[in-house]
Parts: C-alpha cells; structure tokens; sequence
C-alpha cells in the first residue's frame, strides 16, 4: 500500500504516481486492524490513544455536525504516509472521473491556505496537492478568475454556495473542468441536501461534480464513484452492531 513514500520532487513524484498501482483497485486487508471508538478523538484523553512517538502535528475536525470537534495526532512519519494517501486518492480519483491526466490541469482551491486554516486537514491536504501542480486560492469574496483551459475547483459545500450567491463565479467553467465538494453547510450557510446542491452546482458551474467524504482520524479520503463513495484499498469498511 504505501509502504514506499513519495519523493518531494514535484517531477520525481509525477514518476513516481504514474508508476503507482489503482489506489481504489479491490483489496482485501491481511491484518485485523484494533478498533479505535471515535470518542477518542473527541475527549480529553485523546493522546493517551497516541502511540506515534513525538507529535509533529495536530488536526481538528470542521465540527459542521458538532459542537464537539475531534483531534487527530500525527508523528511525522504518520504526516508523511496521509500526504501520500491524500495525493495518491486525489489524482487518480480525478483520473477516473475525467479520463484524463489530472496532473496536466491548474486547481482553483475555494479552501483558504494553511496559514488561515492551521489546523485543517483539508487545508493541509491542497498545500499538498499545490506543491505537484499549480493551485490559485480564492479568498472568500473574490471572482473565480477565468480559464482557458479544463480546471478543477476545490471548496466545501458551503463555500460553493456562498460562491454562487455572492456572484463570485462569473460564468460556467471551462469545458473539461470538474467541482470537488468535500459536504458541509450546517451553521456555515443555508441548509441544502446533496440533489439542491448538486443541482446548484450544474446549473451554474455546467460542469460535474466529484463529491469527497474525508475525516482526518482516517488519514483517507472516498471519493462518489457515481454508484456510491468508493476508499482507497487500504481502507476497510464495516458496520459493526457491537464491540467485545
């Protein structure tokens, strides 16, 4: 999976994930992994759960849902393996819904930059993706400039509604292009269900829509296949109606 880590090298690592095998490709995982309750991330308690060693970085949760927001903690070895989960996922969840070389494509990010979001993962996850290929931040306000070229536009739910509504988006984007929406517009803007934002999003974008499902204590993102969100193979899912 990743037992080998990307290099740094912006070319070497475009090598280095054309060479890579299908992130979302069936697997099956070998090892049973321990469970963790999800309350962990939630107390005060949460780094006697910790077992990286030192600490290189903390994340919390956007807390859209709760009034509770979760940490998650990250040796710099476990920070170097999510980096390496979030660019593989991405580029080839792009890759499918595209048909094309996303690598080839400038990102537009809706997400403000690290230095505004510090303890964001998703923040954290297109600095990432920023240090591969070109990204423009859009603060909160200003237009969407425009493109000649196929782009891939980045924001949560709620900032692509308030996107919209404040008349930031100047027309539909370019053709090839593709919306990314991670969820999330409870206590941000008005409520709106997944069909009236997609609908939004098509009517002004003219452009499809790839939803992204992440929470930072996974260190993984699932991405809408179109017949339901799809984890990468290193990811197991389950539902479990009780824990001995």
């Amino acid at each position: 999976m990743l037992e080998i880590l990307p290099p740094r090298n912006p070319a070497d690592f475009r090598k280095w994930l054309r060479q890579r095998p299908d992130p979302f490709a069936a697997a099956s995982l070998q090892t049973p992994i321990p469970y963790l309750p999800i309350e962990d991330f939630r107390d005060n308690n949460h780094e006697q759960s910790f077992l990286g060693g030192e600490v290189a970085r903390r994340f919390r949760s956007s807390g859209t849902t709760s009034t509770q927001r979760s940490t998650s903690l990250f040796s710099r070895q476990g920070l170097e393996l999510y980096r390496s989960a979030c660019l593989e996922t991405f580029f080839a969840a792009l890759k499918h819904a595209l048909n094309r070389d996303p690598l080839d494509m400038h990102g537009i990010s809706l997400i403000p930059p690290v230095h505004v979001w510090p303890d964001s993962s998703l923040a954290q996850m297109v600095a990432w993706i920023s240090e591969i290929i070109p990204v423009t931040y859009i603060p909160e306000g200003s237009p969407i400039p425009r493109f000649e070229r196929p782009i891939w536009l980045f924001g949560t739910a709620f900032h692509h509604v308030i996107a919209i509504e404040s008349n930031q988006v100047g027309g539909p984007l370019p053709a090839g292009s593709i919306v990314i929406d991670t969820g999330g517009t409870k206590g941000r803007t008005r409520d709106l269900t997944r069909h009236e934002l997609l609908d939004l999003c098509a009517k002004v974008y003219e452009a499809p829509v790839l939803s992204e499902y992440g929470m930072c204590e996974l260190a993984s993102q699932a991405y809408d296949w179109g017949s339901g969100f799809r984890f990468p193979r290193w990811v197991s899912v389950a539902a479990v109606s009780g824990i001995n």
